[in-house]
């Protein structure tokens, strides 16, 4: 079964995701931080098929994670999406830059939107 991994500090966002992706048959890994995302993410003995990283966390956001991600031999080939509660084009620009799949902004996209692109993202790096 997939993994998805999460690092979201909203324990209901957390909540629902987990519920979304359980009910797609992905297992669910989380952390509530950007540092123990990081921490997580590289003790993992089997790394998560698919990471979704919120911006906006303490003690490390969500690009820290992501460049943390695509520095990290066994974590480089992940696909990424990061979500934010920053609509501005340049915050959209610096996650592709830094090698996110998708950038979403959570107040456009309801959680089962995030959930169909994860699962695109997904489809994309392990088609049948």
């Amino acid at each position: 079964m997939a993994t998805i991994f999460m690092a979201e500090d909203d324990p209901l966002m957390v909540s629902i995701y987990s519920q979304i992706f359980k009910l797609d048959n992905f297992d669910f890994a989380m952390a509530a931080d950007g540092q123990e995302a990081v921490e997580k993410l590289a003790a993992m003995p089997v790394k998560p098929d698919l990471a979704v990283l919120d911006v906006m966390m303490p003690r490390k956001d969500g690009f820290e994670v992501l460049k943390f991600m695509k520095a990290d031999a066994t974590l480089k080939n992940i696909p990424v999406i990061i979500l934010t509660n920053l609509s501005s084009q340049e915050d959209l620009k610096k996650g592709l830059d830094l090698g996110a799949d998708a950038c979403l902004v959570k107040s456009q996209n309801s959680p089962e939107d995030i959930a169909a692109k994860a699962r695109e993202v997904y489809g994309k790096y392990h088609s049948k």
